[in-house]
């Protein structure tokens, strides 16, 4: 039935049940509406995700008719991620979420991968349409495929996704040829800064930066390594004399490296060891997208969201933004610790600057 053969208020309805947010559950009563003007879906694609949720997958025939609305509808590849939620363990619809994403540019799969990575989780199979596409994708793109890898490799380190990850590394680095041995001497690098933030933990204050530099000055890097945070950047080497360490918890390392092109500038980052960072990565994810959706309609804020990259279940990097201020260091001039709770030391510092 189309809607247009609704009565005004049951049309009414269905409409309002379509723009209730996706985490929003459906009733029953909600879910006979809406399957009832399934070929709404047709004319808009969005709201497929909506539809599927409500087919009564207990019987065949209307499973059939759901499977045939898949070959009518259209979804934006971007809208078909939601697909890919646990909730819809229906392998021909991941497998149609898959197709749809076969038209994504690689900056889209970028912006996303975080939760594609995740979403293959929760597919059937390890041979599923998602892995495959993710493959692909890495092969054809070094950015995505860059990610994909250390996505993969902090998978690694947890029991329920093990196998699963390290099947779509082998399979992804299998397609790799020469270019594995960028990983293994990026892998290196990584596990190096981290026997050396390992190390100065124990130690008295008046040891640590002193054998900070002395372990940093004896590291081998390959010249022209490619950083894991920042893949435009190719290491030369480190500037010793302006790293150090942070004094928090952690003692998170504070590393400068070198460009292997003279002239071409240093990079400042942030090794932390004993954090997960997964939290961090998703919300500033978040912030880039915003910031790509509000210039896209003209309005740039000049934000700079920096880097972060987990390498590890409790290892991270992150980007140092220089010449910029912390909240922590705007609320303590603005009257110490209480001040973090009120809103107006921001505020004014804004208006300031």
């Amino acid at each position: 039935m189309d809607v247009d053969e609704l009565p005004a208020a049951a049309a009414k309805a269905v409409q309002e049940v379509l723009r209730k947010d996706s985490l929003c559950a459906l009733s029953e009563a909600d879910k006979k509406l809406v399957w009832q003007c399934r070929e709404l879906a047709v004319r808009q694609p969005a709201c497929l995700p909506k539809v599927l949720r409500s087919v009564p997958w207990t019987s065949a025939a209307d499973v059939l008719e759901g499977y045939r609305l898949l070959g009518r509808v259209a979804m934006e590849p971007l809208d078909a991620i939601e697909l890919f939620e646990s909730s819809f363990a229906d392998r021909r619809v991941r497998a149609y979420a898959a197709r749809r994403m076969e038209a994504m540019a690689p900056d889209d799969v970028l912006d996303c991968l975080l939760e594609l990575t995740q979403a293959v989780k929760f597919e059937a199979a390890h041979a599923s349409d998602l892995a495959l596409f993710l493959v692909r994708r890495a092969l054809e793109d070094e950015r995505v495929g860059h990610m994909l890898y250390w996505s993969l490799k902090c998978d690694m380190a947890y029991g329920e996704s093990r196998v699963r990850a390290t099947l779509l590394m082998d399979a992804f680095l299998r397609g790799c040829n020469g270019k594995r041995m960028h990983f293994v001497d990026q892998e290196r690098f990584v596990r190096a800064l981290r026997d050396v933030a390992r190390e100065i933990k124990p130690m008295r204050d008046s040891e640590r930066q002193r054998h900070l530099v002395r372990r940093l000055q004896q590291l081998a890097i390959p010249r022209g390594l490619v950083l894991p945070l920042n893949q435009e950047f190719h290491i030369g080497s480190i500037d010793v004399e302006h790293c150090g360490y942070k004094d928090s918890s952690k003692l998170p390392l504070y590393i400068v490296l070198n460009n292997a092109e003279a002239g071409c500038g240093q990079f400042h980052m942030i090794f932390k060891e004993g954090d997960d960072l997964r939290q961090d990565c998703l919300t500033l994810q978040m912030i880039r997208l915003m910031d790509k959706m509000w210039k896209a309609e003209c309005l740039d804020l000049e934000m700079s969201p920096y880097r972060t990259l987990c390498v590890g279940p409790t290892t991270g990097l992150i980007e140092v933004v220089r010449d910029a201020k912390t909240t922590a260091e705007i609320t303590k001039i603005a009257g110490g610790a209480t001040a973090a709770f009120k809103q107006a030391p921001i505020a004014n510092w804004l208006r300031q600057y």
